[in-house]
């Protein structure tokens, strides 16, 4: 390997033709490979992040009905109250 570059020999070769296909890709009018991996690193982002705080919401129903079942209430009122959103001094009805 020489001083003056960091590629030598066959690496030289691969850079100079993975250069080509980029090259050849956004000639054709396609996005370059960085651009696609980012985009598609973006989204799976968000999509994980948006599954991360449902998780979070459920898993915070779930302990406010296990306190509510430590505290004596019983498993299906807790779970009215906190899960369906029915309250005692709600006027709606439950069947």
């Amino acid at each position: 390997m020489s001083h003056g570059s960091c590629w030598s020999g066959k690496e030289s070769e691969i850079r100079v033709a993975s250069e080509q296909v980029v090259a050849a890709a956004v000639a054709r009018g396609e996005a370059p490979p960085h651009f696609n991996v980012l985009l598609i690193a973006v989204v799976a982002s968000s999509l994980i992040g948006a599954l991360i705080l449902m998780h979070l919401y459920w898993y915070s129903i779930f302990i406010r009905i296990l306190a509510k079942i430590v505290n004596g209430t019983k498993g299906h009122k807790a779970s009215e109250q906190e899960y369906d959103g029915v309250d005692k001094n709600s006027k709606l009805k439950t069947k």
